[in-house]
C-alpha cells in the first residue's frame, strides 16, 4: 500500500498499475512499458549516474544489495537484446 492520508486509505499497487496502463495506452506507448520497467530503469539510471549502491538499494526498498545488483544485470541484458534487434 502506498501513501495513506486522513482522507483515504492507502492506494494499492494494482490501482496504480491500472491507471498507468490506461495512460500508457492513450499515449500510444508500447505494452512492454510497465511500472516495473520504470522501476528497473530508475535503478539503472541511478547506478549509471554513480549513486552509492547503498542509496540505490534504500531507494527501492531492497533488503539485500544482491537484489539491486540483479536488477541492474537484468536491465543490461534487456538493453543488449533491444539493441540487437
Amino acid at each position: 500500500m502506498l501513501w495513506p492520508s486522513e482522507r483515504a486509505d492507502a492506494a494499492g499497487i494494482r490501482n496504480f498499475d491500472r491507471s498507468f496502463q490506461r495512460v500508457r495506452q492513450s499515449a500510444g506507448l508500447p505494452p512492454e512499458l510497465t511500472m516495473h520497467a520504470l522501476r528497473h530503469s530508475y535503478v539503472t539510471h541511478l547506478i549509471e549516474a554513480g549513486y552509492d549502491p547503498l542509496f540505490v538499494q534504500q531507494q527501492v526498498g531492497h533488503s539485500y544489495s544482491s537484489t539491486t545488483a540483479s536488477t541492474q544485470r537484468s536491465q543490461r541484458t534487456s538493453n543488449r537484446r533491444q539493441c540487437s534487434k
